[in-house]
């Protein structure tokens, strides 16, 4: 999944639809059913995303917009940078 500037607490989180229906994202998927999750362009995202990605891998659960899950004990995360302005 590749991050910048656009990317919102939504597109990590996912988020409730207007007809009160949880749309999930790629991130939901791997923190609860297990996975590898690469975040790509990292170095270019905001600090935003950074805290809430902080929170994730440093604690075994996150809240997400349906309810708190707990992590899976096979998620792994990677980021990847690119030496961003050198």
């Amino acid at each position: 999944m590749s991050v910048g500037l656009q990317t919102t607490k939504s597109d990590l989180l996912g988020f409730i639809n207007a007809k009160g229906d949880y749309i999930t994202s790629p991130v939901r998927e791997a923190y609860e059913k297990g996975g590898v999750l690469l975040l790509d362009e990292f170095d270019t995202t905001h600090a935003g995303v950074v805290t809430i990605l902080n929170s994730m891998l440093a604690n075994d659960f996150c809240s997400f917009p349906d309810k708190i899950i707990t992590k899976y004990k096979d998620f792994i995360c990677f980021v990847a940078c690119n030496t961003y302005g050198k």
